[in-house]
């Protein structure tokens, strides 16, 4: 069901019973939109060479792209959200604690976290995460291993599965928006052919993370100013050391990019639509491949007044980072 060609969109419509649902939602997301100077784009435009053409000329504008039109990756992303909501909220702290495993190295061998459930030292009263390593997302199996520490205890199988299935739906995206800018630039790194060869040769150091954010059940306290820099703010302004990051658009507004074509900041959940939308941007891993051509996007997180979900896919090859 999933098209060998990197440069084609036709596995968008691979998952019938996800299609049903999202098919719902075309006639809304393709609805007249106001100008308000968003960068948007149709997924499945992604197999023209127009859409293409015009991914990489809004990543090097603007830093990021919305993704409209993104098939069943929103009911992927909606029925995870719901674990999300099951697990950070409902599950006992001891039942939490319990998930997690092997430490994750990154991309130069630094170790970095403990895969699986963290509630931040420090900060617990700011966000809670669930990380999982590309590679720790297995095919069958509820515990998996693969490296220094114990097994990885997953929340319940249903977690899995749909964690899995956002994962691969977000992996093909931003392994297809790589082929197209470094096509597009006629950029070539050595050792890098396709993901699909990064994991089949374990360099594959990509991450999905979820984020929980309390705001304290509603409440505006955040990260003290005295450490954030600027009240209201739960996560300060940066870049990912990333090639491609994805987001679906979550419920609650909490994220913000820079626009570099306005020099403005943008708060991403109040112009984009819940599920229907997702946030593309680089990082500075594609942003140093490129040659400057694609910067990273510049990008922080606002504190809300209600609880905040999101799940991000990071995009980490490791030839990029020799």
């Amino acid at each position: 069901k999933t098209s060998e060609s990197p440069n084609t969109m036709d596995w968008l419509s691979a998952d019938e019973q996800f299609l049903a649902l999202s098919q719902r939602h075309y006639g809304h997301a393709q609805r007249l939109t106001a100008d308000d100077g968003v960068p948007r784009l149709s997924l499945p435009s992604l197999n023209d060479a127009a859409g293409r053409a015009r991914l990489v000329e809004l990543l090097v504008r603007h830093t990021f792209v919305v993704l409209e039109n993104v098939g069943e990756g929103e009911a992927y992303w909606r029925a995870l959200e719901a674990s999300f909501h099951d697990f950070f909220v409902h599950g006992a702290a001891d039942e939490k604690q319990a998930c997690q495993g092997e430490v994750y190295f990154n991309e130069t061998g630094t170790p970095m976290w403990y895969s699986g459930f963290e509630a931040l030292e420090g900060n617990d009263n700011v966000r809670e995460t669930f990380r999982i390593h590309a590679a720790l997302v297995p095919e069958t199996g509820a515990d998996t291993g693969a490296g220094d520490g114990p097994p990885l205890r997953w929340p319940s199988e249903q977690f899995r599965l749909r964690w899995r299935a956002l994962h691969l739906f977000c992996q093909r995206i931003a392994d297809l928006a790589l082929s197209i800018t470094l096509d597009s630039l006629a950029v070539t790194v050595a050792g890098f052919t396709s993901g699909d060869a990064c994991r089949a040769e374990g360099t594959d150091h990509s991450v999905g993370y979820a984020w929980h954010y309390p705001n304290e059940e509603g409440g505006a306290s955040t990260v003290p100013e005295d450490i954030a820099g600027e009240a209201g703010i739960n996560v300060k302004e940066h870049v990912d050391q990333s090639l491609f990051v994805i987001e679906p658009c979550p419920r609650v507004g909490g994220l913000e990019v820079f626009d570099l074509h306005t020099r403005e900041w943008i708060q991403v959940e109040s112009v984009l639509r819940h599920g229907e939308e997702w946030v593309l941007f680089g990082g500075r891993c594609l942003e140093k491949a490129t040659g400057g051509t694609v910067p990273a996007c510049l990008h922080r997180v606002r504190a809300a007044n209600a609880r905040r979900f999101c799940f991000i896919s990071e995009q980490k090859y490791g030839e990029f980072y020799e």
